[in-house]
């Protein structure tokens, strides 16, 4: 299930950036 792993990964990617994103945005917290 090589398509599994890259597709966990890559969503794991968007949403450590998504996270780093809101964390450098001031006053917004999800």
């Amino acid at each position: 299930m090589v398509e599994a792993k890259l597709k966990f990964w890559a969503y794991a990617w968007m949403v450590h950036l998504a996270n780093s994103l809101v964390g450098r945005a001031p006053g917004i917290r999800v």
